[in-house]
């Protein structure tokens, strides 16, 4: 995972928020999900703390990307701390989008993924699978 979207799941998956933060470009943005207002600088550092925080972990798939390495993708399955839900999981199936800048780190990353990409990894819990369908619910 010599790419930085792989550098940047493999440092998640250590809990190393300073080598998962050296993934990305000076000036770097963040929109997770797609479509939110990006963050950046401080609330970037804070946003990728979260992320350890959360005991975050990151099934990656195969990195994809452009001939000459400026845009990229990469398949991903999350795990990680249910905010809403202390002492639940969930799991998020998404897509990282990244434009690269000129030494190969993240300028720019959107996360896929919508309210049918949420599962809760423990099925067992009728409260939590309730909670889950009021997400999906339309606005």
């Amino acid at each position: 995972m010599d790419h930085a979207l792989g550098a940047l799941a493999a440092a998640l998956n250590r809990g190393d928020a300073a080598a998962a933060l050296h993934a990305f470009a000076p000036g770097a943005r963040v929109a997770d999900p797609i479509g939110s207002d990006p963050v950046s600088g401080a609330d970037l550092d804070d946003y990728v703390r979260g992320l350890v925080d959360a005991h975050t972990r990151i099934e990656a798939g195969e990195v994809r990307s452009n001939a000459d390495g400026t845009v990229a993708c990469m398949p991903v399955r999350i795990e990680r701390d249910d905010a809403d839900h202390p002492g639940y999981r969930i799991r998020v199936t998404a897509a990282l989008h990244a434009d690269m800048d000129p030494a190969g780190r993240i300028s720019m990353l959107r996360s896929i993924w919508g309210p049918d990409n949420i599962a809760p990894t423990d099925f067992e819990s009728p409260r939590y699978a309730a909670s889950l369908a009021r997400l999906r619910e339309p606005a």
